[in-house]
């Protein structure tokens, strides 16, 4: 018994010396359980989850807010595809999740959204980050400024004492410098201020106010902005259009289902001739909150995009 007792106590001993050699490596701590995995927009589908989607305030008349809902064209395109979802996946719904241009990417990357209804500009920058839905809108940039402020009718007047204002984390300023060079070479040279707003609205707002001489945007977002302004005289557009910019529904990298799902539908309402109608109701007709029309017609390279659909774009 004193042997069995001896002996215990010695490999107690040893396996106490074994722990503590130094040098040694403690035994690893087995690794945590892998938490519960984040749902794809397919399994949401699937579960009834709702999928988010993202949409603007002030992005009219693509993307807006009016009263408690939100409402546009890419909102009306956005809607249709969960719709014709359901056809395969009869427990889709989805949740509206207001973003800004400077939240829209970061939020869709990390789940936040799950595709982003909204004025969202297809560039090759960002088709690094992200993916993109066929193009619902070709939008050109234009600048526009208060009729008072005589000192500026082209943009060869902006100096040393001007002021720019553009959205944050737009593809505005790129545009402007591609298409006039002496527009480039100030910018380059900081020889004028550049001012941002947090969203369209609020840069529009930094322009009302007097802030700045000009805001360049995108053409027919410029057109909803002032059209909801209390007097949309006040308004002028200088006499340059810049870059084009291909509008499309903006979905995660990794994300082929809710890709391949939005550009199916499009894909189907511009050839069957639906589209049409969309395009007419936002953009021809009167719509809220002004009650007035923007008499816009389809350009011929949107007229393209139509007859011939493709999430394929120039750079």
């Amino acid at each position: 018994m004193n042997r069995t007792i001896t002996t215990i106590a010695a490999a107690a001993i040893l396996a106490t010396a074994t722990l503590s050699l130094p040098g040694q490596a403690a035994e690893p701590a087995p690794a945590p359980a892998p938490g519960p995995k984040a749902s794809t927009t397919k399994d949401k589908a699937i579960s009834g989850e709702p999928i988010l989607m993202g949409v603007r305030a002030s992005s009219s008349p693509v993307s807006y807010k009016d009263g408690n809902t939100y409402i546009g064209l890419a909102v009306d395109l956005c809607t249709r595809a969960i719709e014709d979802m359901k056809k395969s996946y009869p427990k889709a719904n989805f949740k509206f999740v207001e973003v800004t241009s400077s939240t829209r990417i970061d939020m869709l990357k990390e789940g936040k959204i799950d595709l982003e209804c909204g004025s969202t500009t297809n560039s090759a920058s960002r088709r690094k980050e992200v993916n993109f839905s066929v193009p619902y809108y070709i939008a050109s940039v234009k600048a526009v400024k208060l009729k008072s402020n005589t000192a500026v009718r082209t943009l060869d007047d902006i100096g040393p004492d001007s002021t720019v204002i553009f959205t944050d984390k737009t593809t505005t300023a790129d545009g402007l410098g591609k298409f006039n060079p002496n527009f480039r070479v100030k910018s380059t040279q900081k020889v004028f201020k550049l001012m941002k707003g947090k969203d369209h609205q609020d840069s529009f707002d930094l322009l009302t106010a007097g802030k700045g001489d000009i805001f360049a945007n995108d053409d027919i977002l410029l057109k909803g902005l002032i059209e909801r302004s209390k007097d949309p005289s006040k308004y002028e557009f200088l006499p340059e259009n810049f870059s084009l910019e291909p509008y499309a529904v903006m979905t995660r990298k990794d994300d082929e289902f809710m890709t391949t799902a939005v550009s199916k539908t499009i894909t189907k309402l511009m050839l069957s001739g639906e589209f049409d109608n969309y395009y007419t109701s936002w953009f021809l007709e009167a719509i809220p909150p002004f009650n007035k029309s923007l008499k816009i017609p389809m350009s011929p390279l949107l007229r393209e995009y139509v007859r011939m659909p493709t999430r394929i774009v120039g750079n």
